[in-house]
């Protein structure tokens, strides 16, 4: 038995809404091979076993807690401005990080944005970089026209209900999230909309009860922090048969959570390295023997349960 243990906080805030959502889970889980015991993201062999087919986690690197606070979404100033280019620096240790003067040379509404109407969203018209979060509660496509051109939301991006949309629009533009892209409670069938996207800080998709791709995803390559899809304490987005869309992501600097899928292969996720420790659970199509070997190739501590009973023979 392989007893191991997690958590996860996150804490949000969008327009006039906070909410704050912390998991600290524990579980047991059967392998195949003698038992280990994981204790503060480390697994250490039981004392007197034989080392054969023993789980292992060696992390590599420091990753972030998995803690994680985001403000955005907020109304701020509504001026728009376009400043001098500067040249910035990223040595964070991360790949590809965006200097902290993302807005530079770019025309930049300051203030973040909460869109409970189409009003709400005229200052971004001709706005490339938004210096602040920006957060959805619109339920029609019209919003298009305001964002076409937005390339940078300095802050985070955030979905909460979609109404009949299904899928997010008008983002063709944007590649860059310098916070966290959280997707939850949509009606969303594809992320179609974020083609271009290839760096966000963190990425939430969770409790989406239509979602069957990320398809849309394909330019990503870097996640500063955590990636999120489908939490224990939700319920994961349970049409989701594929990750494909993920092919390219080669970084995570933080946890990798997926939950409540009906994911059956993560062959597309082989580029991807983890920074921290990584929860594959409640994966009803998802062979564990797949699920095992893709937590060991990836050097860091892990929990494993209760996905689909192994069919690997041997």
């Amino acid at each position: 038995m392989l007893a191991l243990s997690a958590g996860c906080g996150h804490t949000e805030e969008n327009g006039t809404t906070d909410s704050t959502t912390t998991t600290t889970t524990s579980t047991t889980m059967t392998t195949m091979g003698p038992a280990s015991t994981a204790t503060s993201g480390a697994t250490s062999q039981a004392e007197g076993e034989s080392t054969s087919g023993t789980v292992t986690s060696s992390p590599t690197s420091e990753g972030p807690t998995g803690s994680e606070t985001d403000s955005g979404g907020t109304t701020g100033s509504n001026s728009t401005t376009t400043t001098e280019t500067e040249t910035g620096d990223s040595s964070t240790g991360f790949p590809d990080l965006p200097a902290d003067n993302v807005c530079d040379g770019l025309v930049t509404h300051e203030g973040g944005i909460t869109a409970y109407s189409l009003a709400d969203l005229e200052v971004l018209e001709g706005v490339e970089c938004l210096n602040g979060g920006l957060g959805f509660t619109l339920y029609e496509d019209s919003y298009i026209d305001y964002i076409q051109e937005l390339q940078i939301i300095n802050g985070p991006l955030t979905f909460v209900e979609s109404g009949d949309l299904t899928e997010p629009q008008g983002f063709d533009s944007l590649h860059t999230v310098t916070s966290t892209l959280s997707i939850s409670l949509t009606n969303f069938q594809t992320l179609s909309g974020f083609n271009n996207v290839e760096y966000v800080h963190g990425l939430y998709i969770e409790d989406n009860f239509s979602l069957y791709t990320l398809e849309g995803l394909n330019s990503l390559t870097t996640i500063e922090e955590s990636l999120i899809i489908g939490l224990p304490v939700s319920s994961g987005n349970p049409m989701l048969t594929t990750i494909d869309a993920l092919s390219n992501l080669q970084w995570v600097g933080g946890e990798f959570f997926l939950h409540d899928s009906g994911v059956s292969s993560l062959e597309p996720l082989e580029l991807m390295e983890v920074g921290s420790n990584l929860e594959i659970s409640n994966n009803h199509q998802l062979p564990t023997c797949l699920a095992l070997a893709f937590a060991e190739s990836k050097g860091v501590s892990y929990w494993l349960e209760n996905n689909k009973p192994d069919e690997c023979g041997g």
